[in-house]
């Protein structure tokens, strides 16, 4: 993503946990905290913040969107899940038996929820990527954990949010384990949620991400960027809970 970016702008910043390896004349690369950024008020010209927000711990959201508006001058774009459902992929640690969301997400957003984060900044653009999301219920959710959730995301380099150790692949389960999620997902829930992912996004809503992304390059074409890598490679998992995601890209004045 800096790379992208530094075709476009003569200075980019490029922030995560660990310092990127990243080597490019017109990108720095820096480690820091997004809940703690170490720049002066209305620095960048535009923020760029994505694949980072759902994974804080919800007592740092909030200091984390309010630095991201801070440290901003013209534009903060913001890239998160769109209305994710924690409860479907969870896993099992296997280290201190934790239930944890997928991917290491702690966090679900909607547009109330952005706005009221960033209350201080105006609302300008919205850009709807995918349609089809993973949905589910209190009953499967507690089936599948009492199975130890076997169609988890075990593939993910995210550690456990509780412990911090590897989650390690699902261990061995019992006869009663391996029929319960048998009976997570009766037909009638799955042909109904699909129905209802179907009718949430109508096409009508969605528009085009790339556009947004460009027109906020081609606005600032020797803008500084403070762009937040994604703290970790994601890959899809072919289960019956796969992971598919669905991205809002918001666009964000700064008055």
């Amino acid at each position: 993503m800096s790379l992208r970016l530094a075709e476009r702008m003569e200075s980019v910043v490029a922030l995560d946990l660990e310092c990127p390896p990243i080597s490019h004349p017109r990108v720095l690369p820096i480690s820091g905290d997004v809940a703690n950024l170490e720049f002066t008020d209305r620095y960048f010209d535009v923020v760029l913040c994505a694949e980072v927000l759902e994974h804080l711990s919800p007592n740092r959201l909030p200091r984390a969107c309010a630095e991201l508006a801070r440290v901003a001058r013209g534009v903060v774009v913001i890239g998160v899940p769109y209305r994710e459902d924690l409860r479907c992929g969870r896993t099992t640690c296997q280290h201190c038996g934790a239930k944890n969301p997928p991917w290491g997400h702690v966090n679900s957003f909607d547009e109330p929820a952005l706005r009221e984060l960033f209350s201080t900044l105006e609302w300008t653009t919205v850009s709807y990527v995918g349609r089809k999301r993973e949905r589910t219920n209190a009953l499967s959710t507690a089936l599948l954990d009492f199975a130890g959730n076997p169609f988890g995301t075990y593939d993910q380099s995210e550690t456990c949010v509780y412990c911090g150790h590897t989650l390690g692949y699902r261990g061995r389960r019992t006869p009663l384990q391996r029929v319960a999620p048998q009976r997570s997902r009766p037909r009638r829930f799955v042909r109904a949620q699909r129905l209802f992912k179907r009718s949430r996004i109508s096409p009508s809503r969605r528009t085009s991400a790339g556009g947004a992304g460009g027109g906020a390059g081609s606005a600032f074409s020797s803008a500084a960027i403070l762009a937040f890598n994604a703290l970790t490679p994601r890959t899809t998992m072919k289960t019956a809970n796969a992971r598919i995601r669905v991205l809002i890209a918001t666009v964000i004045n700064c008055p």
